[in-house]
């Protein structure tokens, strides 16, 4: 992430010439990151998860997967 940060801190440097475009930019890369920071957060309590349970059949996984689109889809409504 810390690329990501100097090039936050790069393109805020630049917002007194190009305001704009340094806002914009600086404001997509957060919000990027925020889910990337969730996807990890997830991703480590699924290890937590698969110490402590058997493998899901891949129809399983499916139906869970299509399951949280549709809540997510709901949930942005």
């Amino acid at each position: 992430m810390e690329k990501l940060d100097n090039l936050i801190i790069k393109l805020k440097e630049r917002a007194e010439t190009h305001p704009n475009l340094a806002n914009i930019w600086c404001r997509y890369i957060e919000i990027k990151k925020e889910k990337f920071e969730l996807l990890i957060d997830q991703g480590e309590k699924l290890l937590i998860l698969m110490d402590n349970m058997s493998d899901l059949s891949l129809d399983t996984v499916m139906m869970l997967m299509l399951f949280k689109q549709e809540m997510d889809t709901l949930n942005n409504t």
